[in-house]
């Protein structure tokens, strides 16, 4: 028996002609296969780009679209902030019927800049932080609500309003990526947009 360097040269030698035919069309084989997957790994890699890059616009033109501007009027002043909790309920309830009705409520705000400082915005705009209820659960803890969070902004002079879905950043830190989609300057102003 030869050394371990010499065993493979020992091998070839005592091989028949048909097992040496075998190995030479087998290392032919995996030489070409190799071959073609080098060739074919960068057209590959771009169309797994590609393929994410559109899931990725597939997924913000959604978002988008659940995020976009709904709008609605109130007969009077006194009935502006009613008229944008019934017709966000009614909203709710046409995107999710199957969870059944929505308590919506909304408060007004006043939007502030990074600093904490109000905005000069309008006179005639009224801002509104809303929340659409879909159920409410009673823990040792806390009483926890379970709905939507919306956006909106009214037109003061003729009482029309626009409200915008939220779609907060996932609770949980393992969302390796999250596309986030601004709200409409129709909803909130730019800077105060969350």
């Amino acid at each position: 028996m030869p050394s371990l360097p010499a065993l493979p040269l020992w091998l070839w030698r005592r091989a028949g002609r048909r097992l040496r035919v075998v190995v030479v069309v087998l290392a032919a084989a995996a030489a070409l296969g190799l071959a073609g997957f080098l060739l074919h790994a960068p057209g590959v890699r771009e169309h797994a780009r590609r393929d994410a890059a559109t899931s990725r616009e597939r997924a913000a033109q959604r978002l988008r679209a659940d995020q976009a501007p709904r709008h609605g009027r109130a007969g009077r002043a006194s009935e502006l902030q009613p008229a944008l909790e019934h017709a966000i309920d009614r909203d709710v309830g046409a995107r999710l019927p199957r969870f059944g009705a929505a308590v919506t409520s909304c408060r007004r705000i006043t939007p502030v800049d990074s600093a904490g400082s109000p905005l000069p915005l309008p006179a005639s705009d009224a801002y509104f932080k809303c929340f659409a209820v879909r159920k409410t659960r009673e823990t040792v803890a806390a009483t926890l609500q379970l709905g939507y969070g919306f956006r909106a902004r009214a037109d003061l002079r003729t009482l029309a309003f626009a409200w915008c879905k939220l779609n907060p950043r996932p609770i949980h830190p393992d969302q390796e990526e999250f596309l986030s989609v601004p709200l409409s300057d129709e909803c909130a102003p730019p800077q105060a947009a969350d």
